[in-house]
């Protein structure tokens, strides 16, 4: 049972729904001239992978996205389940009439490339069926039934999936079929994130109280296919293979980050955000501090989560995010910066080893 509510204003459940009707508006939905001749488009013999990635690991990761793709109807209940909870008629919308059937279209693409790859079509029909019948999703779902729980988790899981279609994509010939279908999904994944990321956005600029359970989904996040029988073991490797196809996992930390910030819109809620995220998970923020130490000197100084958010988004790559400060109030907080930044590595922070990155 969820320990939080949500009630939108009418004002508010208003602007939701004229936002969701324009989205509606944008179909590209993936049709039969993206499939046609995808089973035969590319010869395997062709592909060039890097050493230490094998075919047969190709081959595991589009298991792991045809099967995934192919539970939609699954992780719709859920989303459906928080919109008829919540009243919220214009996540409903959403859901029900862009989100579904975009989504369906994205599991051929996979089927057809992994056919390419030398599988037999009964086989992967096999491997659809026992996930089917094998995988009930809801309630393992750990994300939160609010509407702004919902629209976060779709965040995060569209902008993991965006990026790992990329991925797989640039594997494929310049101009080959196969590419040319992995990056119209990789384009729809995108999409969404945009989608959910305002529908988030919105939802707390009507309620800045949500960001607990705002926070509560990112610390909880997790992708579905943790849960499904068959390709688990694959979930369980896709931050391995990230490397060998020739991503970087820090890249989709920077992107996540992104999404995050631009939520919020504000150095001092994204470094609240982040001070919490780190408590949540028993994250060391400076090396030589405890976090219950940090935490307590962030919260008599307010200002010092602004700063805590600066310094993230400076060491990913996005200070052009972050505002500037000049005059006697820029020469008072930037030597304390300067001095957070010198401490604070964010790779200790969110557990890298190299390239890999570990969950606490």
């Amino acid at each position: 049972m969820n320990k939080y509510t949500q009630k939108i204003s009418e004002k508010m459940q208003n602007q939701l729904r004229e936002y969701v009707k324009t989205q509606t508006k944008r179909q590209g939905f993936l049709n039969e001239n993206d499939l046609e001749g995808l089973e035969s488009s590319v010869i395997p013999g062709n592909i060039k992978l890097n050493e230490g990635f094998t075919l047969d690991d190709l081959i595991k990761t589009f298991k792991l996205s045809m099967v995934t793709e192919s539970l939609t109807d699954q992780y719709a209940e859920v989303h459906l389940g928080g919109a008829k909870k919540y009243n919220a008629d214009w996540f409903h919308d959403y859901i029900a009439g862009f989100w579904i059937p975009d989504e369906k279209g994205h599991m051929e693409p996979h089927k057809k490339i992994l056919m390419n790859l030398g599988l037999y079509e009964a086989d992967l029909d096999k491997e659809l069926k026992y996930a089917a019948e094998q995988t009930s999703y809801p309630p393992k779902h750990r994300g939160g039934n609010l509407p702004v729980q919902l629209t976060t988790y779709g965040m995060l899981q569209e902008c993991v999936t965006d990026y790992w279609y990329k991925l797989q994509a640039n594997i494929f010939p310049v101009n080959s079929k196969a590419r040319k279908a992995l990056l119209k999904v990789k384009g729809r994944e995108a999409l969404h994130t945009f989608q959910f990321r305002n529908l988030t956005a919105f939802q707390l600029e009507d309620d800045p109280g949500l960001l607990e359970p705002f926070l509560e989904t990112i610390s909880n996040f997790e992708m579905p296919g943790n849960h499904i029988p068959n390709v688990k073991e694959y979930e369980k490797r896709a931050v391995e293979w990230i490397p060998y196809m020739n991503g970087t996992v820090f890249e989709q930390l920077k992107r996540i980050i992104k999404n995050l910030y631009n939520v919020l819109d504000d150095p001092m809620n994204f470094g609240k955000l982040m001070l919490e995220y780190a408590n949540s998970r028993e994250m060391r923020l400076i090396s030589f501090l405890p976090n219950s130490y940090v935490l307590k000197v962030a919260n008599a100084l307010k200002w010092s989560h602004g700063i805590v958010g600066e310094v993230i988004l400076e060491q990913v790559g996005l200070s052009s995010l972050a505002p500037a400060y000049g005059g006697m109030y820029g020469k008072f907080r930037n030597p304390i910066k300067r001095w957070i930044n010198d401490k604070f590595n964010l790779r200790d922070y969110f557990n890298f080893k190299g390239d890999s990155l570990t969950s606490n």
